[in-house]
């Protein structure tokens, strides 16, 4: 309980108070199938139109001389580093199961605006934000994709992340970011 967290002093202490869950510990997971976690678990038991569509996004400014290929390059490298962003989910016998898939080329998608009117600008973007959460894909990837669109001179880049919500939270954004 909460309060356990307090009155226990040591790890020691909180996992004799925890009691046996009767599951194998998984120290470290490199290849194949592992089980759901509880809040997956919920979310495959609970009915959603669209499993692909339950997503985070996040629009950033960026330099407009942003370099794509040095965003390209930092985008593989948060894939590799970040395995949630490498889940892939499918049924079985005994129900939901996840998986990584291999680290590959991140799913950037480029836009050039720079000579466009601002008021379709501003069009442009949310359709360009709707297509990067509409490309999601639970069972084979990915479950995460990146925009960088260019404005007219004068404004800066913008770009747009989105990734399933199974993948990232309040918490987990800071840490990517």
């Amino acid at each position: 309980t909460p309060k356990q967290l307090f009155e226990l002093g040591t790890i020691a202490a909180l996992a004799a108070a925890a009691g046996a869950t009767g599951r194998t510990p998984v120290d470290s997971i490199e290849s194949g199938p592992f089980p759901l976690t509880p809040i997956q678990r919920w979310f495959f038991e609970t009915p959603v139109d669209n499993r692909n569509h339950w997503n985070q996004s996040f629009a950033f400014t960026a330099p407009a001389d942003l370099d794509v290929t040095a965003l390209r390059t930092a985008l593989r490298e948060l894939e590799r580093l970040h395995d949630a962003l490498r889940l892939r989910f499918a049924t079985s016998a005994d129900g939901w199961l996840q998986r990584y898939a291999e680290a590959g080329e991140p799913a950037l998608m480029t836009a050039d605006l720079s000579t466009a009117e601002a008021e379709d600008c501003t069009a442009a973007l949310a359709a360009i934000g709707d297509e990067l959460q509409l490309g999601l894909d639970l069972l084979h990837g990915p479950i995460w994709r990146c925009a960088h669109v260019r404005l007219p001179p004068g404004q800066p880049s913008r770009v747009i992340l989105a990734i399933h919500h199974l993948a990232v939270d309040a918490v987990s954004w800071r840490i990517l970011l």
